[in-house]
């Protein structure tokens, strides 16, 4: 049986910006009848050029934020906040924490070049999970990683 309180508890989705309105719009289409928190940090956006310390303090903080406010999820929708933070707020943190990493694994299943290219922040290219994902993934194919400086 569930708890009315746990029911009406809505899940948090983070941004570095706007961007993310994208996933919380296919959240809500996909979860009609989950409610949802939106946090957009744009004081602070973009995160591409930040350092990594300055990314993780405001991920902590917005997800202290998050959670004082009860939501019973979140949803990192930042590639960047999500490399760069995503292990330690789930560290911090029991609530479920899924994280945005970008889609290496299904633009090599359905490459014809076997040529993958991908841009993101420099953080982001530079990050232990992209690596991580090009050493699984890109045995057979050739996978660019291109910085974009100034990306959000």
């Amino acid at each position: 049986m569930h708890n009315i309180e746990a029911l009406a508890a809505p899940i948090g989705v983070y941004d570095s910006g706007i961007g993310g309105l994208s996933v919380l719009r296919a959240l809500r289409e996909k979860l009609p009848g989950e409610s949802f928190v939106y946090v957009a940090d744009n004081a602070n956006a973009p995160y591409g050029d930040r350092s990594p310390a300055f990314i993780e303090s405001r991920a902590k903080q917005i997800t202290n934020f998050l959670v004082q406010r009860g939501v019973i999820a979140l949803v990192l929708a930042c590639n960047t906040a999500s490399v760069v933070a995503a292990y330690h707020l789930r560290r911090l943190h029991v609530l479920p924490i899924v994280a945005m990493e970008p889609a290496i694994k299904p633009a090599v299943q359905i490459t014809k070049s076997k040529v993958v290219l991908v841009m993101a922040t420099t953080n982001t290219i530079q990050s232990q999970s992209v690596a991580r994902l090009c050493r699984a993934y890109g045995k057979d194919v050739r996978i660019i990683l291109q910085p974009c400086p100034g990306l959000a």
